[in-house]
């Protein structure tokens, strides 16, 4: 349900929950962040999401993560086409790549090996604290 709603116009179901300009304005970039994708041309924090592209198209984001699971959304609204990835892997990229990669065979895109990109990563943030002089 939030999928299909957050690639609408704010309504669900013919009932309007939510103007679509404010629904487009949590879409809306509001910070700029670092990109975590080589080939991202922008990333941007919105109101709980997080918008970049993804192989020039706007992508739309949310994840979070508790005790050993995570979960992942994304949107590719000017494809209407809405992903998510829920696993038992906390503190992992797999989600994302996942996606990426269910993105990419839905959308016909040449194959890209997502997994070693988020495994570097993983790679670079674990060695992040020891380049530092940390733990």
């Amino acid at each position: 349900m939030k999928t299909r709603f957050q690639l609408g116009d704010g309504t669900f179901e013919g009932k309007r929950l939510v103007s679509r300009k404010n629904l487009m304005e949590r879409h809306s970039g509001q910070i700029v962040i670092p990109r975590t994708d080589e080939e991202q041309m922008f990333a941007e924090y919105c109101m709980g999401w997080r918008i970049s592209d993804y192989r020039g198209r706007p992508l739309v984001s949310h994840s979070g993560s508790v005790q050993g699971f995570h979960a992942y959304l994304a949107l590719l609204p000017k494809d209407k086409l809405g992903i998510v990835v829920l696993s038992n892997l906390g503190g992992s990229w797999m989600p994302e790549a996942a996606a990426q990669s269910i993105a990419d065979l839905l959308l016909g895109s040449p194959k890209k090996d997502w997994n070693g990109q988020e495994a570097r990563k993983e790679e670079n943030a674990e060695a992040a604290p020891a380049a530092r002089g940390g733990a």
